[in-house]
């Protein structure tokens, strides 16, 4: 029930929210909700109610395509408007809502459990006082053509009218005063049904002159803001390069051709007109920004991104009428890796030993580069520039150097391999590094000869130094192989 204050006529904005159980969320467009109103006198003890057939009055039908009908988890949610035409003599409105199945299948859900309604009803009074009369630019007025006629009273006065318009309802809504031509409006206008009105009114002596004078009259239906945004989409995706310049706009596809459309609507505005909202977003507004301007935004790049600090940004996106604010939709961008990182050894240079038993095919060294980029960008090809002369190869893919097919090693060879770290990018894109591997050619086992570290030594003796005294110590090397040994490394 809802008691209304005033006679004047009002708008009663109706919600009900009905609590449906889980097991029939899946089925709602299968019901059929009936709402029928009554007005009563107030204070009245008459039981017989007056059957209310303003605007509004109608059987509505459950279906997820209805503008006034929207979900929230178990909750059935409807709004509808019912204009009020303030009737002599009556001001309590009583609602009556019928919920009923249109298959068997579901009926046994209803015997076990009946949903419960429940009314939140919101008022929204009109005076029409203060909308009367409407404001027309430019004021309607008609010119009598016949001037100076005597006396003053023989002249004739005018009576204004509205002869015809379209929609056809418009004396429903619309009275123009026939001596003043000031327009009133009778009842509340629902712009989901009306959103313009074009009339032709007339002007007319009123003392049976036989030619009238007609004019246009177009009436525009505003909006109410009472609708919040909505984007089109649940959410969004993303994709951005990490060498992407600032201001570089954010892109729909992997291969970055083609630029992601947000799209933000508001149900107040036609779908063709730009809304005007402004969106906002909850993270990374250091980052990322969304163009303010037009039905279809973008995201720019506000400041440079790096894959390798961080792949993928996800946030919030809001757009605001100035009223209301829409529902957040999720946006996640991943960042793309470019080329920008060099494959780099551990080290400049290494020193390896080789001895000249060694056959074909053993091991030099494994030689590993890294690379922090990802895909083609971060697989490393390896290459022996220059120092091999025949005698070592390299494993384009693992980097490892073995001796080379048909070598002889020789005892005292030296070697000063130059070796390439390549990513497999575009050649154009394709970045690099080389380091140098020393190789020294040795007898197998110890059978190597001692030699002193250094060709020449210099020392000073002092003419005061005892006999006996140690004047210089010299050490031979021996380069030994060890190829077996127990647990004491003996």
């Amino acid at each position: 029930e809802i008691c209304l204050k005033y006679l004047k006529p009002v708008t009663v904005t109706l919600s009900i929210y009905i609590y449906l159980y889980e097991s029939i969320v899946d089925t709602l467009d299968l019901f059929v909700l009936s709402m029928l109103a009554n007005i009563y006198p107030r204070d009245s003890q008459e039981s017989s109610p007056t059957p209310y057939g303003g605007t509004g009055c109608h059987d509505l039908k459950v279906s997820k395509c209805k503008e006034h009908i929207k979900f929230n988890e178990h909750n059935l949610i409807i709004n509808d408007k019912f204009n009020y035409l303030g009737i002599k003599g009556y001001n309590l409105l009583k609602f009556k809502i019928i919920l009923c199945r249109t298959i068997n299948i579901i009926a046994f859900l209803f015997s076990l459990r009946m949903p419960q309604l429940t009314f939140l009803p919101r008022l929204e009074t009109t005076d029409f006082e203060e909308l009367n009369p409407i404001i027309v630019t430019p004021p309607i007025q008609a010119i009598d053509q016949d001037r100076n006629i005597q006396p003053p009273s023989d002249r004739p006065g005018i009576l204004y009218s509205i002869l015809v318009g379209t929609p056809e309802d418009y004396p429903r809504f619309f009275h123009m005063h026939p001596r003043t031509a000031e327009l009133s409006l009778l009842e509340p206008v629902n712009r989901d049904f009306h959103q313009k009105f074009d009339l032709v009114i007339k002007a007319e002596q009123d003392n049976g002159h036989p030619l009238p004078a007609f004019a246009s009259l177009h009436i525009e239906i505003l909006d109410e803001n009472n609708q919040s945004p909505y984007f089109t989409m649940p959410s969004y995706q993303g994709y951005i390069l990490e060498s992407a310049p600032v201001g570089a706009t954010i892109s729909d596809s992997l291969n970055l051709t083609t630029p992601l459309r947000i799209v933000a609507l508001d149900k107040d505005i036609e779908d063709t007109k730009d809304p005007e909202l402004h969106l906002f977003l909850n993270d990374y507004t250091s980052v990322f920004t969304v163009t303010q301007t037009g039905i279809t935004r973008y995201l720019t790049l506000l400041q440079p991104v790096d894959r390798e600090e961080q792949q993928t940004y996800t946030f919030s996106i809001t757009a605001f009428d100035g009223v209301q604010e829409s529902e957040p939709v999720i946006v996640n961008i991943r960042v793309m890796d470019a080329n920008d990182n060099t494959p780099t050894f551990p080290e400049i240079s290494y020193d390896v030993y080789v001895y000249t038993d060694m056959n074909a095919g053993d091991s030099v060294i494994q030689l590993t580069a890294v690379d922090a980029d990802e895909g083609s960008n971060g697989e490393i090809t390896y290459e022996i520039l220059v120092g091999a002369q025949g005698d070592f190869i390299v494993n384009k893919t693992t980097g490892l150097i073995t001796i080379a097919p048909g070598v002889e090693l020789m005892v005292g060879r030296t070697y000063a391999l130059t070796v390439q770290a390549a990513d497999n990018a575009p050649p154009a894109e394709r970045r690099h590094s080389i380091c140098t591997v020393y190789i020294e050619v040795l007898p197998p086992n110890n059978q190597s000869p001692p030699r002193f570290p250094q060709l020449m030594y210099s020392l000073e003796i002092s003419e005061a130094m005892r006999i006996g005294a140690v004047l210089l110590n010299l050490q031979r090397i021996y380069h030994l192989l060890v190829l077996h040994g127990n647990s004491r490394s003996c």
